[in-house]
This record gives C-alpha cells, structure tokens and sequence, in this order.
C-alpha cells in the first residue's frame, strides 16, 4: 500500500486522537475508512447508527416543555 503525506490543522488531529480513544483502532485504518466513506458519499456507520439510537430520545418525558408551547412562545405577536 502507497504511503502518503497529508497535513492536518491543529483541531483536525484532535478530532482524530479523540476518536482513537474512542474506538481503539489504528489511526491509518481510522483515517481509510473515513476516506472511502467520504469518496463513497455516505456517513460513517458508526455515526450513521449513533443518529438512528438517538432518535427517539425525549420521547414520553413529561419534564420537558411542549414543543407546541415552546415555538408560541418564540411567535412575535402583531
């Protein structure tokens, strides 16, 4: 496999390091698997299923405002 160079900024390899803990994996596995997923046009797997198991998150609460209420309150009335 061809190695290649890339320049990172400061926040980009924080980003990386923080998911290295995260997940353990290499990082060059880590950086491949973000490349094809990018070039394929699709979102990581992992953050595509965080997304799906968050979904219904506040469902049932009754600690938590009414959406219908919270969006009245921001209506400026005339």
């Amino acid at each position: 496999m061809p190695k290649v160079t890339v320049h990172l900024t400061a926040d980009q390899l924080t980003q990386i390091r923080a998911e290295l803990n995260r997940s353990g994996e290499p990082m060059s596995h880590l950086i491949r698997r973000a490349i094809t997923a990018h070039l394929a046009g699709t979102v990581p797997v992992g953050r595509l299923e965080a997304l799906r198991s968050a979904r219904a998150l506040w469902k049932g609460r009754k600690d938590l405002p009414d959406t219908g209420d919270l969006r009245s309150d921001s209506v400026r009335e005339s």
